[in-house]
């Protein structure tokens, strides 16, 4: 046997399993450097979409932050002027208090003007009743009632106020509810 000869073959054998070995990993690689570049575009372009968006998004945002404040203050500028009304009004209601001693009238009592019913009118017992005091009997209310009275105004004013106040940011939100709700799911959209 000629060890020569074999050992050339092998030589090649070996040769030629590594040169297809080598030249398969090099054709893969060329494989995965093409397959890395196309991902590569691709995330870059999904980047680029993603922060078109994302600009977008926060240009709306803005938006809706500068409506919204301009609601708030706005709405902030009408409760002022219905506090300054309610002051007012509070004020005339006390200077007609205090030109009758710090108490109030009663509107429906005879000789205190429209709607005031006529002493003939007036039942027996109802003007006996307020003898003794005479300013109930001119129409005062005591000065219990005026302060019950006052301090129950008072605090429906302020109630009032605070609904009024209420009732237009309910408003205002009502109007672009669908707005604020950007990035919400769908289920969430619908659900309103």
């Amino acid at each position: 046997m000629d060890f020569t000869g074999l050992a050339i073959k092998v030589a090649l054998v070996l040769a030629l399993v590594t040169g297809c070995f080598l030249a398969e990993q090099y054709v893969e690689g060329l494989g995965a450097d093409k397959q890395l570049k196309k991902d590569t575009v691709l995330l870059d372009q999904v980047k680029l979409e993603a922060s078109a968006k994302l600009l977008e998004a926060n240009k709306r945002n803005r938006e809706l932050e500068l409506q919204f404040q301009l609601a708030l203050d706005t709405q902030n500028l009408k409760d002022r002027e219905n506090e300054k009304t309610i002051g007012s009004l509070q004020g005339q209601l006390a200077a007609r208090a205090a030109r009758d001693g710090g108490r109030l009238r009663d509107p429906n009592a005879a000789g205190c003007g429209g709607g005031g019913r006529s002493p003939e009118a007036t039942p027996a017992g109802l003007a006996s009743a307020g003898a003794a005091d005479g300013g109930q009997a001119g129409g005062l209310l005591s000065a219990e009632l005026t302060g019950l009275l006052q301090r129950l105004t008072s605090e429906a004013d302020t109630i009032n106020a605070a609904y009024a106040s209420c009732k237009a940011d309910a408003l205002i939100l009502r109007s672009s509810d669908s707005s604020l709700l950007i990035g919400a799911p769908a289920a969430v959209v619908n659900a309103q």
